[in-house]
């Protein structure tokens, strides 16, 4: 951060990065560490020598030369390949000129093409370690050789090569031989048949050729000399024989000029430099571009090798490149497979529990599940008629739309299984939604998960809904929703029913008790069978406050009730997670028994009945509105008899039961 950089994730190893960034880092780092710049430079050369070994360089490093001075002079050329031949980079590697009789260390600057450049000159020296007797002085410098005592000394013993112009021409047909003023002197067959330079005379080198290689240096005699040991690179400045024929073939497209690679060696004691090269050439296409063919070079050239090996690794590399790409398809496919996998639970657990969802997924059997203790909750809206009256139908769906969804909320809150959320921890799942259908709403705890505190939840939940449904106002009667609860307690069994659109269903004598108990319960109250108050005071004491009601008859039996009055623990606005408005009560209770429209209530349902009587008349015969209205009340009301039950305060008739003791599928 201090060196610039926002964070490390902008640094990437694909990047090149300019060198004032790279000093940049290495003063604040120097800074922060508490060395010298000079210090850290040290350690990082250190570093980088065992990193290259360490990625694979350190083989090709040992063969580059046997000693020191060789090494150092064939680094260029080394830089040379890693950046424009092996990984077609930017980076621009240092030029080393080496001279066995550098005897003092200089720093100066010079002026180049592209300006001012640093010019180094290092004095190495063996250590004690590299005298003579302890380790070999030819690891460190250079030794004569043999052909060079030749060359110096009498040239008459020196044997006479069996080789004319002629033949060197043909053997290197790519060469230049050039003077001390830049004159040609001779090249290659190549180049003296395709471009024609037999009949020019005094030709200077700057005539045919333009310097690619090392950059910002003028091309002469004198650079040339002092660079003897850098790869030079010349492109051509006349066209061949080849594309001007195709460029009369091509309406006016010219082919790229020739480029040579090579190497400058000094004849003549300094009189003189040939230029050694081969076409610069790494693939196929580069061939192509110059319009040249693989048979115009050599066969000891090995750039005849270089350009099968690298098309070769350009093929594997595409296919690589291609496998890269499918991989990122596939890792595309796969997120987005996970995306729909995700969707598609989603919907399942809309109508079944996750741990049943699971057992689904893995095709294990699902029997029926029997829950002895478990807690019932039916919601309805009983001013539902009275709303279609005065609403639209998009209204309508809107207006249950936004109460089903507080009451989805309220179900998240207490980490519960909803159509909201997929919870992995089985336990935490207090209470599950089982269905919503027109204006009714049907939950239960304990069920698919045992839990001791599910009636404890349930009545909170209840609490929850009515102060949640006061909030919602139906715009054009401009009063608040009325909503009623009714909640029972006893044993049900729980199942999947149909295979290819499996739905959780929970039936039992307590879904009935339920359903039974909310029809008597007023406008705006929880009315709670006696089993569920015994529940939650033989646990919690009196943690929960109801108010007596009386017996009501749920069909074959009567069932002592009771109205939830509230939580002595929590208020209503911890139990909705909501905050409590400036005039609004400590508790919100105040707000959830308010009795705020209740005489407009009557007057529109009055009001409502009369209409749908007098439509009824109109009609004068059952419609297929009425009937499928008919046919989803009677899902709700129907009363299903049964001659048994758990809840306690329940007074037990003895007569038969009329009608099948199958329990309600909801």
């Amino acid at each position: 951060k201090k060196a610039g950089f926002v964070s490390t994730d902008e640094i990437s190893m694909q990047t090149y990065y300019d060198d004032a960034e790279t000093f940049r880092m290495f003063r604040v780092a120097s800074a922060v560490i508490g060395v010298s710049v000079d210090q850290l430079w040290e350690w990082y050369g250190d570093f980088l020598v065992t990193y290259s070994c360490e990625t694979g360089w350190e083989k090709m490093l040992t063969c580059m030369a046997s000693n020191l001075q060789d090494f150092l002079d064939n680094l260029n050329s080394m830089h040379y390949f890693i950046d424009q031949i092996a990984f077609k980079s930017e980076m621009k590697g240092p030029t080393f000129k080496c001279d066995p009789q550098i005897s003092v260390v200089e720093r100066t600057q010079e002026r180049r093409k592209s300006g001012m450049v640093d010019h180094v000159i290092f004095s190495i020296n063996p250590d004690d370690q590299h005298k003579s007797g302890q380790r070999l002085a030819h690891k460190f410098r250079r030794e004569r050789n043999n052909i060079d005592i030749i060359i110096e000394g009498d040239e008459s013993v020196a044997p006479s090569l069996p080789i004319t112009l002629r033949d060197f021409n043909r053997i290197f047909p790519y060469h230049i031989c050039f003077n001390k003023q830049m004159v040609v002197e001779h090249v290659g067959v190549f180049l003296l048949n395709e471009y024609n330079l037999a009949d020019k005379k005094a030709l200077k080198l700057t005539d045919i050729v333009q310097l690619v290689q090392p950059t910002d240096v003028q091309l002469t005699f004198k650079n040339i000399m002092t660079y003897l040991n850098t790869l030079f690179i010349f492109q051509l400045k006349v066209q061949s024989k080849r594309n001007e024929e195709e460029l009369a073939k091509k309406a006016g497209i010219l082919n790229q000029p020739l480029s040579l690679k090579g190497q400058m060696q000094m004849l003549s004691g300094g009189n003189s430099i040939i230029f050694l090269a081969s076409p610069h050439a790494t693939s196929v296409r580069d061939i192509l571009n110059v319009n040249l063919f693989i048979s115009d070079m050599p066969m000891h050239d090995a750039t005849r090798d270089l350009i099968m090996l690298n098309q070769s690794r350009m093929c594997q590399m595409e296919l690589n490149k291609r496998l890269e790409e499918t991989s990122k398809k596939m890792k595309g496919c796969a997120e987005e497979l996970e995306k729909k996998k995700a969707q598609t639970d989603h919907l399942l657990f809309q109508f079944v529990p996750v741990q049943i969802a699971e057992a689904l997924r893995q095709h294990k059997p699902l029997e029926p599940q029997t829950f002895n203790e478990s807690t019932v909750l039916v919601s309805e809206l009983p001013d539902f008629l009275s709303i279609c009256f005065h609403t639209s139908p998009s209204e309508l769906i809107g207006l249950l739309t936004d109460i089903f969804h507080r009451f989805d909320r309220l179900i998240h809150l207490n980490k519960v299984s909803t159509n909201f959320s997929i919870i992995k921890d089985h336990s935490a799942v207090k209470v599950y939604k089982v269905v919503s259908l027109m204006d009714s709403y049907l939950i239960v705890g304990g069920v698919p998960s045992p839990r001791v505190d599910h009636t404890e939840s349930v009545l909170n939940l209840a609490l929850g809904m009515m102060l949640e449904a006061r909030a919602v106002v139906i715009p054009s009667l401009n009063l608040p929703v009325r909503l009623r609860i009714g909640i029972s307690c006893g044993p049900v069994v729980a199942g999947i029913v149909s295979e290819r659109k499996p739905r959780y269903c929970v039936l039992g004598d307590t879904v009935i008790t339920a359903k039974q108990i909310v029809s008597y319960s007023e406008c705006g109250k929880v009315l709670v069978g006696n089993a569920v108050r015994t529940a939650v005071t033989k646990s919690l004491k009196s943690i929960f406050v109801f108010s007596s009601k009386g017996y009501v008859d749920t069909g074959t039996h009567k069932t002592l009730t009771h109205y939830l009055e509230k939580n002595e623990q929590k208020s209503a606005w911890d139990i909705v997670d909501r905050e409590k408005g400036a005039e609004q009560s400590i508790d919100g209770y105040k707000e959830l028994h308010s009795k705020e429209g209740g005489e407009q209530w009557e007057t529109i349902t009055s009001e409502a009945q009369k209409q749908q009587e007098v439509i009824d008349a109109m009609r004068g015969g059952v419609t297929q509105k009425n009937r499928a209205l008919a046919r989803l009340l009677s899902i709700k009301e129907w009363r299903f008899r049964s001659n048994r039950s758990n809840d306690s305060g329940i007074s037990i008739e003895s007569r038969d039961n009329p009608q099948s003791s199958v329990c309600s599928i909801s």
